[in-house]
């Protein structure tokens, strides 16, 4: 179950309970509920996006680039497509770091996972990083997620904002 948080949690399961003992089945999470559970600084990140669907992944307010082993984009949500301007059509079966998003090629985030891969070891780690390729160079904050039980690797993508 995709982890919420704890007055929330503890809101359902007391009414989960009162469900059960009148022997009605309580209802699954809603997608607002699991919207509002999944964050990009949240620990268990990883693991709840390997849970919710495609419709769901849309309705989250950061961008989620999913990577299978060959770099391939295997998710890719509407944030993401908005923000850097790369339809999802054309994301998804791309090479990220060849032909989507070459200016992540490099020892911050490609060589980051090759190295978290290679030692069997999961990778979580919150970098600042400039993407200056398709669009002008935007300050953005990048979450690389990867764990050796997964298929799926992720990079986060957060805007951060712009000071004047």
């Amino acid at each position: 179950m995709i982890s919420t948080s704890k007055s929330a949690l503890e809101l359902r399961q007391r009414a989960e309970t009162e469900l059960l003992t009148i022997g009605a089945v309580p209802a699954p999470l809603t997608l607002q509920e699991i919207k509002m559970t999944i964050s990009f600084t949240q620990a268990d990140a990883l693991a709840c996006l390997e849970e919710i669907d495609g419709a769901t992944l849309d309705t989250l307010d950061f961008g989620v680039i999913g990577i299978n082993g060959g770099s391939l984009v295997c998710r890719y949500n509407a944030f993401e497509s908005t923000f850097a301007g790369v339809r999802q059509c054309d994301a998804l079966g791309k090479n990220v770091f060849t032909e989507l998003a070459q200016c992540m090629n490099n020892f911050m985030v490609a060589v980051r996972f090759e190295d978290a891969i290679s030692e069997g070891k999961p990778l979580d780690e919150t970098i600042d990083f400039m993407f200056s390729w398709r669009m002008r160079p935007t300050s953005v904050q990048l979450r690389l997620l990867y764990a050796p039980d997964y298929l799926t690797r992720y990079i986060l993508v957060r805007p951060r904002l712009q000071t004047v």
